[in-house]
């Protein structure tokens, strides 16, 4: 989920969308949803603990930004641990 516009930031916008996406996924039968964010990405990392994700790993230096290597978090969500 990547919200572009910043008038929508910092409006729980995010999180309501990745509950639905969350829920949609896991009425499907799916036993768990991969995500990621840049290291550098503080709100959403944040947003990811607030949520109930678990950090699974990090692909170090995975990008470029700004000429500067950059970690790629990887979070992952169960089934179970979303419905608890």
């Amino acid at each position: 989920v990547m919200i572009g516009d910043k008038t929508y930031w910092g409006k729980g916008v995010l999180l309501e969308t990745r509950s639905r996406l969350l829920n949609y996924a896991f009425d499907l039968g799916c036993k768990k949803v991969e995500a990621s964010c840049d290291s550098i990405n503080i709100p959403a990392i944040y947003n990811f603990v607030k949520q109930g994700w678990t950090k699974e790993g990090v692909c170090r230096e995975h990008r470029i930004v700004d000429n500067h290597p950059v970690d790629l978090i990887l979070f992952g969500m169960l089934d179970y641990e979303w419905n608890a």
